[in-house]
């Protein structure tokens, strides 16, 4: 049996790292599909919407740091809408911005 190599202990402690940090992902994508659901019924307030942007952002930098680099221009994307103030029209956007971060965080990194 061929020893174990450098690569694919590091493969391993990435995934490792990746399953510890994909909950906290996840709460910071539900945040986002609550000031979607929230801008859709009309009632997104300033502090929800700045703590979304906020999300958004980190989600900006974790995916991409951990991986998902497809992800980090979708949360970026999500960030900007929310620091324009965005209106009743772009609840659509928000929530499908959230659910393609949701796809791509729970498919992982390649």
């Amino acid at each position: 049996m061929a020893p174990p190599n450098a690569a694919d202990g590091l493969e391993d402690a990435l995934r490792a790292l990746w399953d510890r940090t994909l909950p906290r992902v996840l709460g910071r994508i539900a945040v986002l599909d609550e000031a979607a659901a929230a801008l859709a019924a009309g009632r997104l307030d300033d502090e929800l919407c700045d703590r979304a942007r906020i999300e958004a952002h980190r989600l900006a930098g974790t995916l991409g740091t951990m991986g998902l680099p497809d992800a980090s221009p979708v949360a970026k994307r999500l960030e900007r809408l929310l620091e324009a103030g965005p209106g009743p029209d772009e609840a659509a956007p928000l929530q499908d911005g959230a659910r393609t971060l949701r796809q791509m965080a729970e498919r992982g990194p390649a």
